[in-house]
């Protein structure tokens, strides 16, 4: 069995779309009909259950990390996609786990049958050991000069411990007040691996609590958001179900945009 490749969103600043992000990019990647659990790990804002209609779930992350409950009975799966999820529970308070924990935690994700592993993590700074497991993180930010200041401080604190990382612009409105992206890329180590149009539907849907890549599929968001996921769908071992030629997903996803 493929070990699950696991990418960790994160972000030093509050309010980049993080979980947006990080929930989008899992149903997009199950929409492409690979294994997808989602985990919700901002144990400082929980909001992933508030993404996809789940506040009636009371097991979460922090039950497993304490052992209270099993893993695979702790996932939920949200119906309109048949997407895994593993969410922050709502009612626990703030914690800080351990590195034994976290070294339990991350020896129990190895084991489990899922192609990805998407974790939402909490803004800021964490302890090495709580992404030293990641495959690769994924760092979002928006195209202003507090949080692309907070993303560079983050690239390089996952680059002192050799963690692959890819920018994400989010947010972006092509206004003359937003800081270019060649400008961006020019003082990056590499080109921004994604932009993401900032579209009034995120925001609706979020409302609605039904992500936009399923509310909206024609939104540009969505778009770049099943082009974020189909690059990021190399990384994993593992094929898609039902896999037969590369294009057939490309067929899929234009079959599911009715494009």
């Amino acid at each position: 069995m493929p070990k699950p490749y696991i990418l960790g969103i994160a972000s030093h600043k509050g309010g980049v779309g993080k979980t947006t992000v990080a929930v989008n990019l899992a149903i997009s990647l199950k929409l492409l009909n690979y294994k997808v659990l989602l985990i919700g790990m901002d144990v400082a804002n929980p909001n992933l259950c508030f993404h996809l209609g789940l506040e009636d779930a009371n097991i979460g992350f922090q039950d497993v990390i304490k052992k209270k409950a099993d893993i695979l009975k702790a996932i939920a799966i949200h119906n309109p996609t048949g997407l895994s999820i593993l969410p922050e529970a709502l009612s626990e308070s703030e914690f800080i786990a351990t590195k034994s924990q976290f070294d339990e935690f991350k020896s129990k994700l190895a084991k489990l049958n899922f192609d990805f592993i998407i974790i939402d993590t909490s803004p800021g700074f964490h302890q090495p050991y709580e992404f030293d497991h990641w495959d690769e993180g994924i760092i979002v930010s928006t195209p202003d000069m507090p949080s692309v200041s907070a993303a560079m401080r983050t690239e390089k604190e996952f680059r002192s411990h050799k963690i692959k990382s890819s920018l994400v612009m989010n947010k972006v409105r092509n206004k003359s007040y937003e800081i270019h992206l060649n400008e961006i890329e020019e003082t990056w180590t590499e080109r921004i691996y994604a932009v993401l149009p900032d579209s009034e539907n995120v925001r609706s849907s979020l409302s609605e609590q039904i992500p936009v890549t399923i509310k909206h599929k024609h939104d540009p968001f969505s778009y770049a958001l099943f082009d974020m996921a189909n690059k990021y769908s190399g990384r994993s071992q593992a094929k898609p179900l039902n896999y037969t030629y590369h294009i057939g997903i490309i067929r899929r996803i234009r079959e599911f945009l009715h494009i």
